[in-house]
């Protein structure tokens, strides 16, 4: 393999409906900045059944310098292997230096399944990604050893590098009408076969979706009994707010509010009140404060502590600790 054949940043947009998704935003941002690093191009790669020309615009015009769209009839609903297919192929055809996605469920399953197709490096939900001055190298920041420390990861002896970054943890980038750039229209394999079949779709009914909520309340043990829950149900109803409760045996304890991550789900929550929640050995409060993303220099791990920037989301609880 020759290093310099790799160039340019590639970020996974997602969509839905024919809808270009706002995580596909975000992932701007994060490629932007390696781009300009890297003094080269920035893309977006989108692959679907149908999308409408708007979308594709509109990421052109919050940063990316070209749009390469597959499109298929099998690519309706994600399955790993079409998906795979299309993607494996752009990247032999392109070999792009760096490639990103969302630590979605899309991204979750589809980047390690391209990664051993490709004979690339991964590493998993980073929350900080930089280019390392001397050799060009993406350095990619996640948590480590339970979330104890923050661990920088190179993968300087495969191509393309590949990351997955925790959805809503840094803002999209503004955008710009008067931004131009490249809509490239790629041919699908010939072979999109899956192994796995499509059977049916049942559509989310929460009122407010965890994943893009700006206001998190959760509950924890401390409510003491089920009918408590309804009082965290209506202080959310009053906030506006998506719940998530903070201990798993709420649930298990036959409480109407079903158990959900808040902090590692949404790590980007403008607000996050957690009534009752206790802080056990099994908690990682810091998960709470959204992770300021980092610019490691060596590949060095660093405390977890150092990560957390000093104006955090609020977080109440009953007992003390380090929120």
């Amino acid at each position: 393999m020759n290093k310099s054949d790799y160039k340019g940043v590639w970020t996974l947009a997602e969509s839905a409906a024919g809808k270009v998704l706002p995580v596909s935003h975000e992932l701007l941002t994060r490629g932007r900045a390696l781009a300009d690093k890297r003094k080269t191009q920035l893309t977006a790669v989108l692959m679907c059944d149908r999308v409408d020309d708007d979308g594709l615009a509109e990421l052109i015009q919050r940063g990316a310098d070209s749009v390469r769209v597959v499109q298929a009839p099998e690519l309706a609903h994600f399955l790993v292997e079409p998906h795979a297919a299309c993607l494996v192929g752009l990247i032999e055809r392109h070999k792009p230096e760096i490639v990103i996605a969302a630590a979605t469920t899309t991204g979750r399953t589809l980047m390690p399944y391209v990664a051993v197709k490709t004979n690339a490096g991964l590493t998993a939900d980073c929350t900080g990604l930089d280019i390392e001055p001397e050799t060009g190298n993406l350095l990619q920041t996640r948590p480590a050893i339970g979330g104890n420390i923050m661990a920088t990861i190179k993968t300087p002896n495969a191509r393309p590098q590949m990351a997955t970054v925790r959805p809503r943890s840094t803002r999209p980038p503004n955008r710009d009408p008067a931004r131009r750039g490249q809509i490239v229209r790629e041919p699908s394999p010939v072979a999109l076969a899956s192994r796995i079949r499509f059977v049916e779709s049942i559509p989310q009914k929460d009122q407010h979706a965890l994943s893009e909520a700006d206001i998190v309340v959760s509950a924890g043990r401390g409510v003491k009994k089920g009918e408590n829950v309804r009082l965290v149900a209506g202080l959310a109803e009053a906030l506006d707010a998506a719940v998530g409760p903070r201990a798993t045996s709420s649930t298990a304890a036959g409480w109407s509010i079903r158990t959900r991550w808040a902090c590692r789900a949404r790590p980007s929550a403008r607000d996050y009140t957690s009534p009752s929640a206790s802080a056990g050995p099994s908690s990682t409060w810091p998960e709470c404060r959204p992770p300021k993303p980092s610019s490691p220099s060596t590949a060095t791990p660093t405390p977890r502590s150092s990560a957390w920037p000093t104006s955090a989301s609020s977080a109440t609880c009953s007992k003390s600790c380090p929120c």
